[in-house]
């Protein structure tokens, strides 16, 4: 299937404010301004409309819909029930009244009665709601859900706006589902109340067999990414496969040159696991379904990348919010992370986990009280991370924050070698550079290698940051180069013995980042204020972890009784000095830290296979980095 091509050089600015939106009316896709490349206007906004007044005969029957509907599920082995309603989101949930409570549960009965009904959208149209036919061509209806069914008539019209929008970004799972609805009216002693909400399918996937195929392409891929997520325990790790696994996926959809597509199949999850395509809508919400289904918190977002003193909000996006830790969250916008199929890197991790006041000037919310306009929210989570730990840069050692002392040429050497035994396997380099007028460490960067000029994926929105890209061809040379200063390891090694001449690192400056620049943040009305954690973060990202810049000879490390051997699950050795970090790298993958007590070290990993390659390197401040080979 045809894909179509995307071109998109990222920027990272400003302030994001904690809310998400909605707008009446649906609003097609605009056009991506010069200046400003990356796509925009890829979210359905909801269009509520008011249909008729119900006669007597009809309020009387209203009560019986939900019984009626509930009546046609199929059992609890569908693939709606046992795959779909895995990556169901209750977040949401959590935030609305009881009569709001009520509706939504309403509404996930009534699609929960229509996935596991075998029908065509307009045969179930017309069998259960001709009164309430759609008069649209591109819609079928496909539930009324009744409210109001006391005399009070104290559900209002905004009850219903909320309920219905909550539970389409709680349930991604439902990507049939219109953003679109209605509700009719009845009078009650007050006045004129809703008497029910109605909702519709997209023409796009009336066809039964349609939903049939792609709910079990979803059910087949969510199985194999599952296998391959299980490979790791660790959230963060999980969470990079899901990103890079959608990145893979698909490309950016456009319905024409800079205009986003406006099929219901982009704006949803089925556009990613069917590889049709994805605008922004379809991107957060794949990315909030498959973390729900593996049990990682997020949340789903959506709003303004654009604003302007004359022009005020504009630019519909989509993004999220993830948990590593189910307590503090971080900004991810996946959209703006996708280059396109046939760029290098065809991804990059620029809004990746990055801090709140970097995700910026791109992400606005929280500038309504409507619930039905693109500014309106429920409350997010209290602790939104402002600090670099967790991205993409820190985590891979592949980030140099500004500098007190200018770096040497061999420190920047240095960096660059760690930099590629940390890099994620097959992956080039992605930097993340202190910049000055001069592009110092740039060029400094760009001579280590032996080349003229290196692309930059995101000049100039850091102000004084700036993220590069290495490919792994020419990384790979400076690892090389300095391997063969090492004793290569032979193929019959025996287990615990060391390499000859342990590799001594030369030390990187450690410096604490200073506070990534932003521009002043625009104030933007809230409903409700969310407090961010403006805890110091536990561990500071640093340009190359392990050492200072002291000149001073250094104490030497040794490792010892290493245990390594084919069929085990665990590595084991002792360090000479308490206090040490050991890190170990399998193959080609990144190193990870082992659990160290005293002098004593323990590292689970899977069965290890005959002929692999581990290293092990115990690092200490103030002693001499000690690195050594084993083969099994």
């Amino acid at each position: 299937m045809d894909k179509t091509k995307m071109k998109k050089w990222i920027a990272i600015g400003l302030s994001m404010i904690l809310f998400f939106p909605f707008d009446a009316g649906f609003t097609h896709a605009r056009e991506i301004e010069a200046g400003n490349p990356n796509p925009v206007g890829g979210v359905y906004e909801p269009q509520i409309r008011k249909n008729r007044v119900l006669s007597s005969n009809e309020k009387s029957q209203n009560k019986k819909r939900i019984a009626r509907q509930s009546a046609n599920s199929s059992g609890d082995d569908s693939v709606y029930k046992t795959i779909l309603k895995r990556g169901k989101s209750s977040y949401g949930y959590q935030s609305l009244t009881e009569p709001q409570k009520e509706i939504y549960d309403n509404i996930d009965l009534a699609m929960e009665t229509f996935a596991e009904s075998g029908s065509d959208a307009k045969d179930y149209e017309t069998k259960n709601f001709p009164e309430d036919a759609s008069e649209y061509e591109d819609e079928y209806t496909i539930a009324v859900v009744p409210v109001n069914q006391t005399e009070e008539g104290s559900v209002t019209v905004e009850d219903l706006c909320v309920a219905q929008v909550v539970f389409e970004h709680d349930n991604p799972q439902c990507y049939f589902l219109k953003s679109s609805f209605s509700y009719n009216e009845f009078d009650v002693e007050e006045g004129v109340v809703p008497a029910d909400l109605v909702l519709y399918c997209d023409a796009s996937f009336d066809e039964a067999q349609t939903r049939r195929a792609i709910d079990e392409k979803i059910g087949q891929t969510m199985e194999n990414l599952q296998l391959q997520l299980e490979e790791s325990s660790d959230n963060y790790e999980k969470v990079l496969i899901i990103h890079d696994f959608i990145l893979d996926a698909v490309d950016y959809r456009f319905q024409s040159p800079n205009v986003a597509d406006d099929t219901q199949m982009a704006h949803s999850i089925a556009g990613v696991f069917d590889e049709y395509g994805a605008v922004c809508e379809g991107y957060a919400k794949t990315f909030q379904f498959i973390t729900d289904y593996v049990g990682i918190r997020s949340v789903y977002l959506t709003g303004y990348s654009d604003y302007s003193e004359d022009d005020g909000y504009s630019g519909g996006h989509a993004w999220n919010l993830v948990s590593f830790d189910d307590q503090n969250y971080y900004c991810m916008d996946l959209t703006w992370d996708d280059r396109g199929s046939g760029k290098e890197p065809d991804k990059i991790y620029t809004w990746y986990a990055m801090p709140k006041d970097v995700f910026g000037t791109r992400h606005f919310s929280g500038v309504s009280e409507d619930p039905v306009s693109l500014g309106w929210s429920y409350e997010l989570p209290e602790s939104v991370m402002n600090d670099m730990t967790k991205t993409y840069y820190a985590v891979y050692r592949s980030y140099i924050p500004e500098q007190e002392q200018p770096m040497s040429e061999s420190m920047v050497k240095e960096f660059l070698i760690q930099a590629v035994r940390s890099a994620p396997a097959g992956q080039g380099l992605q930097l993340l550079i202190s910049t000055d007028e001069n592009n110092t460490l740039r060029n400094m960067i760009q001579a280590v290698l032996g080349v003229e000029s290196l692309p930059g994926l995101s000049v100039g929105s850091y102000r004084n940051m700036e993220s590069l890209y290495v490919k792994k061809e020419l990384a790979d040379t400076i690892l090389k180069e300095e391997e063969s200063t090492e004793e290569p390891s032979s193929d019959d090694e025996k287990e615990g013995e060391e390499s000859e001449t342990p590799k001594t690192e030369e030390p990187v400056p450690t410096q604490a980042p200073t506070q990534v620049p932003t521009q002043t943040p625009v104030q933007v009305a809230t409903q409700t204020p969310v407090q961010v954690a403006t805890q110091t973060p536990t561990q500071t990202p640093t340009a190359a972890p392990g050492t200072t810049g002291s000149t001073e000879k250094k104490k030497t490390l040794k490792v010892s009784s290493v245990k390594i051997k084919k069929g085990r699950k665990k590595i084991t050795g002792k360090v000479s000095v308490k206090g040490t970090t050991i890190r170990i790298r399998i193959g080609k993958k990144a190193f990870k830290k082992a659990a160290v007590k005293g002098k004593t070290f323990v590292f689970s990993t899977k069965k290890l296979k005959k002929k692999t390659k581990i290293t092990i390197r115990a690092t200490k401040k103030g002693y001499k980095t000690f690195t050594k080979a084993y083969r099994i």
